[in-house]
């Protein structure tokens, strides 16, 4: 036994995808496992720090050049593979997976069918669960819950108490922040900013540079209004200009005053702009 060494090799070996596993065996006691425990599955044994409380159990596995760190914990039929690296106090189970060149660390749970893959980064006291997916250069941070079937990629994050779930899709340069919700079918990309309390929901679609925040809800595509002085969003409840977000009820029920009290520059854009906007809400049936 060498100076620190933590495990060995019991002997198990199994195939599979043209890979000899070796099950790992614990030579000393450290967090819960137990000298001579029997581990998990590694290809090699510099896949799994010799330092540190990190551990493989069950029938998970590491293999390729990936290297598991920290006090990160693998068990069920997890597997992280490639040239990914976990760490800190990461918890990854079931069947999820770490592969590509991902990093995932700090408190970052795992679990379901999960799958962390290409230069994606899942940190800080994220979620990931059920068959959802985080890949490309996507990061998910903060207290973010990523479920169902939804999917984070390209260069989109999702961050804060942010929830993306069902069969959502989040992508391009897209920004969830706050405690913002997407769910259904719904679709975020482009360089579309949602936060705040913003719900987008149903099959509803935001792209090019929308911006949804406060207490926004969108359960159908949101109508964009670009080509004039300030781009204006209207979702289902809700509209936005020159980034200020109230209610529908709210803007056609303010005073020049209160106009002025939003935006000091907004008012003579809102006198032009008013009544022409007003109508496009109700043919859109969005205001009464």
């Amino acid at each position: 036994m060498k100076p620190n060494q933590k495990f060995d090799f019991t002997g198990e070996t199994k195939e599979h995808l043209g890979i000899t596993f070796k099950r790992i065996r614990a030579l000393k006691a450290f967090a819960a496992v137990k000298a001579g425990d029997v581990g998990g599955w590694l290809e090699s044994d510099k896949n799994l720090s010799h330092s540190g409380d990190a551990w493989v159990a069950d029938e998970a596995s590491i293999f390729g050049d990936a290297w598991v760190a920290g006090d990160a914990m693998l068990t069920g039929s997890a597997a992280v593979s490639d040239m990914a690296r976990v760490f800190g106090d990461t918890r990854i189970t079931d069947n999820a997976q770490v592969f590509g060149d991902a990093r995932v660390f700090d408190q970052v749970k795992l679990c379901g069918n999960a799958k962390i893959s290409g230069n994606a980064m899942v940190f800080g006291n994220a979620e990931v669960s059920d068959n959802a997916a985080v890949r490309d250069n996507a990061q998910v941070f903060g207290d973010a819950r990523i479920s169902g079937n939804a999917i984070i990629s390209v260069d989109a994050w999702a961050h804060d108490n942010v929830v993306v779930t069902e069969d959502a899709m989040v992508y391009g340069h897209a920004n969830l922040s706050g405690k913002a919700k997407v769910a259904g079918k719904a679709r975020v990309y482009g360089n579309a900013r949602v936060s705040g309390n913003a719900e987008i929901c149903g099959r509803a679609q935001f792209l090019a540079d929308a911006l949804i925040t406060g207490d926004a809800v969108a359960k159908t595509t949101p109508i964009n209004i670009t080509g004039i002085k300030y781009a204006v969003t209207i979702t289902d409840t809700h509209m936005i200009i020159n980034g200020r977000c109230h209610s529908l009820d709210d803007w056609f029920e303010f005073s020049d005053a209160d106009i002025v009290k939003v935006d000091s520059g907004l008012l003579e854009f809102w006198l032009q702009w008013k009544g022409p906007l007003k109508q496009t809400c109700i043919n859109a049936s969005r205001l009464g």
